[in-house]
């Protein structure tokens, strides 16, 4: 005769097994734990289904291994199961989250929820604002950014363990929330845990996720296992540099990569001229060898002396960065990357003398600046595809 047992008896080791570990409780484990057969926890499982006490992945195939403990160096032996996977429902876990006393022991938050039946790849979402403590401290996070998303990773043993990957997402209203799974955030520690919660976004209207190309391939990469190249302006923009310096054969930038450029962690346009000021320093003069690159554009026939004078006589040569307006001017025919540079430089001196900007009506200061780098970047590449082809020219001619 078959033995019977009470749903309660079933949902409380269901709920138990879930708090250990918030993953789906197979018919297998319900037969190992209470001595019955698969066959038999399937038919349980199906009934507290009915009674919509959980859902079900039915038929599920899985394998068990199976050796001899008397025989240790036997090789296992696999066997395949055919099984059901039951999730019990939240109304459940949170009669036995409070029943078996878990509501006393002050559980983190977002490893409370998971015990509550959020899913583990599930997202909740944040300001942008919440990745300020990472990137102000890169001697204690090690921070990968993109247009997409990217992730934070603690440094050192003395630092609290944190990593979480993290989207970001378009709003309806413009502004760009970050988004982490619930599985990284309930690994943190309750201080991040605190922290995170703090600026998180109860209530978000996404826009349509076929408008929101930046959240469709963190999706793709993170959840689908595709391979999806994140769109990050900012390193495009030390890659052409660099190649600039290649092309040339010698030095014409100095640094071609400042790793304190971030995009804004406030939705504010002082913080948006911070990431501005930034990026302006790899386009400084101070960055910009004047020496090399006047040899260079006189001997690639580029320029003369003469266009290396200053016109208001203030100063006996026109500075690095106008020399660099110089080259695009002949190689390219326009000044599109040099009119951006002055771009980002404004929006330094802006920050720099406090300029009123209360008439702003930007949605989202982070897009703005992924904008301007992208413009960038698409002005650089130019100048760097218009030197390569002069310079094949020349040596053709």
């Amino acid at each position: 005769m078959e033995r019977t047992f009470s749903p309660s008896e079933i949902l409380e080791y269901c709920s138990k097994k879930w708090f250990d570990n918030p993953a789906g409780i197979s018919a297998l484990d319900l037969a190992q734990h209470f001595q019955i057969t698969n066959e038999a926890a399937m038919r349980i499982f199906e009934s507290l289904n009915e009674l919509e006490y959980g859902t079900l992945n039915r038929n599920v195939k899985l394998y068990s291994a199976h050796f001899n403990p008397k025989n240790v160096s036997k090789s296992l032996n696999f066997k395949e199961e055919i099984t059901h996977i039951f999730f019990p429902s939240s109304k459940v876990l949170a009669t036995y989250y409070e029943k078996l006393g878990l509501l006393r022991q002050n559980i983190p938050e977002y490893e409370k929820r998971l015990k509550l039946g959020a899913g583990q790849v599930n997202q909740a979402y944040f300001e942008e604002e919440v990745l300020r403590k990472y990137f102000n401290h890169p001697e204690k996070y090690e921070v990968e950014d993109s247009e997409s998303g990217g992730s934070v990773l603690s440094r050192g043993e003395e630092i609290p363990y944190i990593w979480v990957r993290y989207s970001k997402r378009k709003l309806v209203n413009g502004n760009i929330v970050v988004g982490a799974i619930y599985k990284d955030l309930a690994a943190m520690s309750d201080t991040d845990q605190k922290y995170w919660a703090s600026y998180e976004v109860k209530e978000a209207k996404f826009v349509e996720y076929e408008k929101d190309e930046a959240y469709q391939r963190f999706v793709k990469n993170q959840f689908y296992g595709e391979f999806a190249d994140y769109v990050d302006p900012i390193a495009d923009i030390s890659c052409f540099l660099r190649k600039i310096n290649e092309i040339a054969g010698i030095t014409i930038f100095r640094q071609t990569r400042n790793s304190l450029v971030k995009p804004p962690v406030e939705n504010t346009f002082e913080s948006f001229c911070d990431s501005c000021s930034e990026l302006d320093k790899l386009f400084a003069n101070g960055n910009i060898d004047g020496k090399n690159l006047k040899n260079w554009i006189l001997q690639k026939g580029w320029g003369t002396e003469s266009d290396f004078i200053c016109p208001d006589k203030k100063h006996p040569e026109i500075t690095s960065r106008q020399m660099m307006k110089l080259l695009e001017c002949k190689v390219c025919g326009t000044t599109a990357l040099s009119d951006l540079m002055k771009e980002c430089s404004d929006y330094r001196q802006q920050k720099a003398h406090c300029v009123d900007v209360s008439s702003e009506t930007t949605s989202s200061y982070s897009q703005k600046f992924y904008d301007l780098c992208k413009r960038i970047c698409e002005a650089g590449e130019t100048l760097e595809s218009k030197i390569k082809e002069t310079s094949g020219a020349q040596k053709n001619g």
